[in-house]
């Protein structure tokens, strides 16, 4: 103001000030919005002077309607309500929010829906196999319908499929597997995108920073308080003051040795190691001293004593400023700054930092918000998987959803087993999806996107009943139509954490409790068995209802390791995860390398297991595994590999004394390779291997057979089309087992195009089956786009029997049919 020589010229000073703030504020919103705060302020203050100023010339010159100074004070007036209303729209334009969808965007709509149906048939002309039981296995018939659909701009999956069944003896109805899923990777993947595209970076650096000064702030005010403590203790004891350099109790502005500069001179030390001197000569003396060096000594040891403090003070701010910057969020914040586009892109890749950037910036609708967190939403058949201990493999008919935030998460999952399929029967007792409970409920609670340590507990509820209705039924007399099971039910608790120790590492902890009961009278369910089933999982009794699990993968001198250990009680069930086998305790180890610039793959896998079927181990089965793998690239045409598979099994039958032993092992040797014969590159493909089987039984026999294996297949382009010759050969032990007798079978295929849209594929062979028959073939497949949009895939094969040693499948007929369409 000083600049301003007349009186009259005070407003327009006073414009000019605030005309530059305006001026900075449009060369970078985001930096002088702390300025443009601070205008009305300066402005009422400038005002205020300037009509005091003008108001003392007097009561007449402030009266003259045409008076400069009134003039000017008017004119003043509305530039600085123009230059608010300005502030007002930029603090505006940066607190408001972007909305990220169009409101005109259709709400609902279909896309990427595909149709296909299916037909296959399988039938033995001599109808010798076909027997009343058989009659119907021949033809299967199958549907497919997918649709990918937006609602309210959010990705959802919709499929309906099923198929008569293989096994209908019982003339059962499609098998319909019907999904309504919600896709939430998709939806933060086009969340990411939006907020790429529509919201400023600056805006959420500003945020960010926000965030990060907060916690700095709060960290500050704890270690003020402490060195507060530390000065007024001195100051009490030795009636002195520590008076600390400007700024040093700012944990982002101070490293440790600009730090220590600040706090110790070389003055201050000097002058320490001085009063140090003279307290130590005193305390050695200790003699009667005068007031007057009694004075001294109390000035040498405050010396002393506010040079400790300061070292105290100075390793509470070093601790504290470590813990600000290995605080998990100023860590993770920090790590994309400054917010350059890529690094902006990897901060909102994670979910919660994504969702923290939408509640700030972005307008979204309710369910559109509420669907960030829902991070699972399926509805329908859908396999579900959760953990070692928890689910695995499992097929439900339900719903299964999970809400999760930054801190926390919940699942629900509820829904009915599939009484049309059975386990044993569908897929043999080694089957990896198990239907066969009835109702299914569960709840979930666990750590959140932000959780350095993911860790969850559920509980799951079975209930075993073969109807799936014991409203109208006795309890008791229910049985599943397969297999003769009295109606229980389950119930499994599981924790599990996790944690990602180091980059690529990765730590994985599960405890797992089960209870249940049967839904009748058994006296089984009262034995001493059930009742002690509570013990100990590491206890010889052989009755525990626990199982344990810990799973470690990481990458330790550049090589991947896993090692795992699973134990499970014989109390112990859990109808969720068909891979825990009750009784079993299992140990296994694998690593992989690479060497040689990453051209020779060396990989090992080892596995032991051990277990027992009844409480005094009467009856156990152990089986040690080895694995051992070794590829090596010679160029990208021609390849090498080696593998051996061993197992070894024993069996103790403790009843008759008897123990079995046996194994079997594998050792494979495979070449891929290119020839070049007058400008034509034959691709091949070779492969030898020998296996030997002497596997025990349960009736203390032993299952014998020996293969050797020869593969060999070649191919060659001419022109566009492609002909190939393909040879399979085992000689085995076994002249029994359809699948493991000694063949000898050769194809010769030649595929090419009709009308550029058509692939059609045609084939012949010979086929001779040790102990059953010898067949000549042909093969026909077809497929291919017509309409742009129809697939059509078509195949038929014939043999004929030219040699009958079995009427059992002489003569085959096999066809399959698929028709797909694309929207």
């Amino acid at each position: 103001m000083a600049s301003c020589s007349h009186k009259y010229k005070l407003v327009t000073c006073v414009l000019g000030i605030m005309l530059s703030y305006v001026a900075s504020s449009q060369e970078s919103v985001t930096a002088n919005l702390a300025a443009l705060d601070t205008i009305p302020g300066k402005i009422k203050k400038e005002i205020k002077r300037g009509r005091q100023k003008i108001f003392s010339l007097g009561k007449n010159t402030i009266a003259l309607p045409h008076n400069p100074a009134n003039q000017l004070l008017q004119q003043g007036k509305g530039k600085i309500d123009s230059l608010l209303s300005i502030k007002k729209e930029l603090s505006g334009l940066i607190t408001s929010k972007v909305p990220l969808f169009k409101p005109g965007d259709q709400f609902f709509k279909f896309n990427q829906t595909k149709l296909s149906v299916s037909h296959s048939y399988l039938g033995d002309t001599e109808s010798t196999s076909n027997g009343t039981t058989l009659r119907n296995i021949n033809s299967l018939f199958g549907y497919d319908a997918e649709f990918g659909l937006s609602v309210g701009q959010m990705p959802f999956e919709a499929a309906i499929k099923g198929n008569n069944g293989l096994y209908n003896f019982n003339s059962t109805p499609f098998n319909n597997l019907n999904q309504f899923n919600f896709n939430h990777k998709a939806y933060l993947e086009k969340l990411q995108k939006l907020a790429l595209e529509k919201i400023s970076p600056d805006v959420v650096l500003a945020s960010v920073l926000s965030r990060i000064n907060s916690i700095k702030t709060q960290y500050e005010s704890s270690l003020k308080k402490e060195i507060q403590s530390v000065q007024q203790e001195y100051e009490k004891k030795y009636e002195g003051e520590i008076n600390l350099p400007d700024g040093v109790t700012d944990l982002s502005a101070n490293d440790i040795a600009g730090l220590k500069t600040k706090l110790f001179s070389g003055e201050l030390l000097s002058k320490y190691t001085q009063a140090n001197t003279i307290v130590s000569q005193f305390i050695k003396e200790d003699i009667n001293t005068s007031p007057v060096k009694d004075s001294i000594y109390k000035a040498a040891l405050s010396d002393v004593k506010k040079y400790e403090a300061l070292e105290k003070i100075f390793l509470k701010i070093a601790t504290w400023k470590t813990r600000f910057e290995d605080n998990s969020i100023v860590k993770e914040l920090k790590a994309n700054l400054p917010f350059n586009p890529g690094n902006f892109k990897n901060y909102i890749k994670k979910p919660g930092n994504l969702s923290d950037v939408l509640n700030e910036n972005a307008s979204l609708g309710t369910f559109q918000r509420l669907f960030v967190n829902i991070t699972k939403l399926d509805i329908g058949s859908n396999p579900l998987e959760g953990g070692a201990l928890n689910f695995q493999n499992v097929l439900n008919n339900g719903i299964n959803t999970e809400f999760t935030n930054k801190r926390s998460s919940i699942g629900f999952i509820t829904g009915n087993g599939n009484p049309n399929i059975n386990n044993l029967t569908q897929s043999g007792l080694n089957s990896f999806v198990s239907n066969e409970y009835s109702r299914l409920t569960g709840i979930k609670l666990g750590s959140g996107w932000n959780s350095s340590i993911k860790q969850s507990l559920s509980l799951n509820l079975f209930d075993f009943n073969a109807s799936g209705n014991v409203t109208n039924a006795d309890p008791s007399t229910l049985q599943s139509g397969y297999i003769a099971s009295p109606p229980r039910r389950d119930a499994v608790l599981t924790w599990h954490s996790s944690i990602n120790t180091i980059a690529g590492q990765k730590l994985s902890v599960d405890i797992s409790k089960s209870f249940g009961e049967y839904r009748n009278k058994l006296s089984g369910d009262s034995t001493t068995n059930k009742t002690n089933a509570f013990g100990n999982i590491f206890s010889n009794d052989g009755k525990s209802n626990y199982a344990a699990s810990i799973e470690y993968s990481g990458n330790i001198f550049q090589s991947n390791f896993q090692f795992s250990f699973k134990k499970a009680g014989l109390g112990y069930n859990n109808p969720g995860s068909v891979f825990v086998r009750k009784g079993e305790t299992s140990i296994g180890f694998s690593i992989d390398k690479k060497l040689v610039k990453q051209r020779l793959s060396i990989k090992y896998k080892t596995n032991f297991r051990s277990q027992h079927f009844d409480p005094l181990k009467r009856y156990v089965y152990n089986n040690f595994s080895n694995h051992l793998q070794a590829g090596f690239k010679i160029n990208r045409n021609n390849k090498v590999q080696l593998i051996y598979r061993q197992n070894s099994y024993r069996v103790n039958n403790k009843n008759e004394n008897i123990i079995t032993k046996g194994g079997s092992s594998f050792l494979q040797a495979n070449a891929n390779y290119a020839l070049h014969i007058k400008e034509k590159k034959l691709i091949n493909t070779f492969s030898l291997a020998y296996q030997d089987f002497k596997v025990p039984l349960v009736n203390n026999e032993k299952y014998i057979s020996s293969n050797w294996i020869i593969n060999y297949s070649s191919s060659v382009i001419l022109k566009e089309n492609l002909l190939t010759l393909v040879t399979a050969f085992n000689k085995s032990s076994n002249q029994d087992y359809y699948f493991n007798t000694s063949v000898f079978n050769t194809e010769l295929a030649y595929s090419f195009s009709v009308w550029n849209k058509l692939k059609l594929n045609t084939g012949m062979g010979y086929y001779s089956n040790t102990g059953w028959n010898k067949q000549l073939g042909i093969k026909q497949q077809i497929g291919g786009t017509i309409f742009k949009n129809i697939d059509i895939d078509f195949e038929v094969t014939y043999k004929k029997a030219i040699q009958i040693i079995r009427p059992e499948l002489a003569n085959q007929v096999y066809m399959n049919s698929t028709i797909r369409l694309a929207l």
